[in-house]
């Protein structure tokens, strides 16, 4: 904005500016309620920050004791739509309840062939019906989609089912999906 010295005085001028610094003061306000990039990629905001050591992500918490004691290859993660912690066997992955430490609801699949290395949640489409959710497993060689229902009325976790939808990896190597 121009000052011109015979038309507009300093005191028109600064009430003119009043109202733009007024809105501009609100829109920052507004700005503040929300997180930041810092805030939401600061660490503890990814299942990769979660400390697995607390008692709900605990294998005889979970009811996996028996599980042998020289495993091979080991991934683990949080699946939060689901609310459950997975953590993989070779090619075996497990999946319980992690929201409340005294519900042993434990779920073993083994519904691939080979070393799981990645796992994901994903939303069926609208014309997908009767499942819930599709989980996303990453294998040292494919990526397969497999149906997750739930009991009805409950968050009871069903067995998964294998689909036939899956995609060769072509050997590169997948450490998230």
């Amino acid at each position: 904005m121009e000052l011109h010295a015979d038309s507009d005085r300093p005191d028109e001028t600064l009430q003119r500016l009043i109202l733009p610094c007024r809105l501009l003061g609100e829109a920052l306000a507004q700005d503040d309620q929300f997180l930041s990039l810092e805030e939401t990629c600061a660490p503890g905001a990814g299942s990769a920050d979660y400390d697995f050591r607390l008692p709900q992500f605990a294998l005889d918490a979970a009811g996996t004791s028996g599980l042998p004691s020289s495993l091979g290859f080991t991934q683990q993660g949080l699946l939060p739509e689901i609310q459950r912690l997975w953590r993989s066997f070779d090619s075996k992955i497990v999946l319980w309840k992690y929201d409340d430490p005294g519900v042993q609801e434990v779920t073993e699949y083994t519904g691939v062939s080979e070393a799981v290395v990645a796992a994901a949640i994903a939303h069926p489409k609208e014309f997908v019906q009767s499942i819930d959710y599709f989980l996303v497993l990453a294998t040292t060689l494919e990526i397969s989609l497999h149906a997750l229902r739930f009991a009805p009325g409950s968050n009871r976790l069903l067995p998964p089912v294998r689909t036939q939808f899956s995609v060769a990896s072509d050997d590169i190597s997948m450490n998230a999906v």
